[in-house]
């Protein structure tokens, strides 16, 4: 039994969302939709739009209101920011630097009780101490794949 079996809601990074809007994993996202509750952050969205832009791909307003519409998007409020605060606090202690957004992910996966769906597990080992659960996408895709294949249509 996975991670995915046992849990119903997802949080999905900008790596992820990259893969998952890709010609091979895009037909995959209702059926995710379906399945989980499946979050992303204001900051993932800037983070794809950057990466899109830097291969530039050109992207319009439209795009930005398709992830609005597909996704449920997280704000940062106070908990959020508290949480972010004890692990950054933590991390420093141990001398440990890491991307900002790494650390309001994780904040937001604990507090939130979200698994991370993400293309770069390594990326948020430093935070599986604290409880961070990740998820590589593609198991995410072979999940699903799994549940079509089953599925009595």
């Amino acid at each position: 039994m996975s991670l995915l079996d046992k849990y119903t809601d997802i949080l999905v990074d900008a790596s992820a969302l990259a893969l998952l809007h890709t010609r091979d994993y895009k037909d995959f996202i209702p059926s995710i939709i379906a399945k989980f509750n499946v979050y992303t952050t204001k900051l993932a969205i800037i983070e794809f739009l950057s990466l899109l832009n830097y291969y530039k791909v050109n992207f319009t307003q439209e795009i930005i209101e398709n992830l609005y519409n597909i996704y449920k998007i997280i704000d940062i409020d106070e908990k959020i920011i508290y949480k972010s605060s004890l692990i950054l606090s933590d991390l420093i202690r141990h001398n440990t630097w890491t991307d900002s957004i790494d650390i309001i992910h994780a904040a937001i996966s604990l507090e939130k009780k979200l698994i991370i769906i993400t293309i770069d597990e390594a990326r948020y080992d430093l935070f599986k101490k604290y409880g961070v659960l990740t998820v590589h996408v593609d198991n995410l895709i072979n999940n699903i794949k799994q549940i079509i294949k089953t599925s009595h249509f």
